[in-house]
């Protein structure tokens, strides 16, 4: 389907259970062609941005951060602040640390930031991400 298809199916896509969501985000993480405007779209209609489901924040984070929608940086913030799963909270600090000086940066401030709250282990496997 095209940009537009995609986007008029907003109702459709909110009716979906949680695993097509995942599927779809897990499928859209491996797409590098789609605009970054049709993305925010997506991020509305969808629901994206406002859920409450790990999953699904991990994932579509995981999309801002690779596609560097910097507008949106805080949903990514919020979500590491929230909670401190290592199984959330690793693959968005490494998708952080992969991209430019700006995304490292971030990534060191909420780490500084969150640190305190997290257990052990998982501040010793995010320090390693870090270096």
């Amino acid at each position: 389907a095209d940009a537009p298809d995609l986007l008029r199916r907003g109702q459709e896509v909110r009716s979906w259970v949680t695993y097509q969501k995942l599927h779809f985000l897990d499928q859209l993480l491996l797409l590098g062609s789609i605009p970054l405007a049709t993305l925010e779209q997506l991020g509305q209609e969808y629901g994206f941005l406002e859920s409450g489901n790990a999953e699904i924040r991990l994932r579509f984070g995981r999309t801002i951060i690779e596609r560097r929608m910097s507008a949106h940086y805080n949903y990514v913030a919020e979500f590491l602040r929230s909670q401190g799963k290592q199984k959330y909270t690793l693959p968005l600090y490494k998708s952080l640390c992969q991209q430019g000086e700006a995304e490292k940066g971030l990534a060191r401030d909420l780490w500084l930031e969150t640190k305190p709250c997290l257990h052990p282990n998982v501040r010793r496997v995010v320090e390693k991400a870090l270096k």
